[in-house]
């Protein structure tokens, strides 16, 4: 078996509309952050301050969208992202499976060695088209103590 399955903004609900939404609440707190540093730093609210932390704020979620596009390999051995960590049947450490509306799917965490450094993690979004086709694999790979549902 050799697939590669592409992995979509809209599959991991990583919509415009949403986006904006973390963007406008992003600025607000932004907002409330750079109001009460500049009162407490300079005594003073100024609107300068402000301005500038709603401004990163805003900018700073809406470039997530087309950093979440990618492409994930399965092969009888391994599962992989083409731009991020490969990670071989053997070295799978757990599943989770997560069932909400909003980021329903499984992750697949790999080995780290050092053991702090796990950062061997692969989403696969229960919105893709062969998701179940994914997660049998995956299933077959792993025992049932390894699962965990969250």
């Amino acid at each position: 078996m050799n697939a590669t399955y592409e992995v979509t903004p809209e599959m991991l609900g990583l919509t415009w509309g949403r986006l904006l939404m973390h963007a406008v609440k992003g600025g607000l707190l932004g907002a409330l952050v750079g109001g009460l540093v500049a009162i407490i730093f300079h005594g003073r609210l100024s609107v300068e301050t402000i301005a500038g932390a709603v401004i990163v704020a805003f900018l700073s979620i809406l470039p997530m969208r087309p950093f979440s596009q990618t492409k994930l390999r399965l092969t009888d051995d391994s599962i992989e992202e083409l731009d991020g960590p490969l990670i071989p049947k053997a070295a799978i450490a757990r599943v989770n499976e997560y069932s909400d509306e909003n980021g329903a799917g499984i992750e697949i965490v790999g080995d780290g060695k050092p053991r702090w450094l796990r950062k061997y993690r692969i989403f696969v979004p229960a919105a893709l088209p062969e998701y179940q086709d994914v997660r049998r694999v995956v299933e077959h790979w792993t025992p049932p103590q390894m699962w965990h549902r969250l």
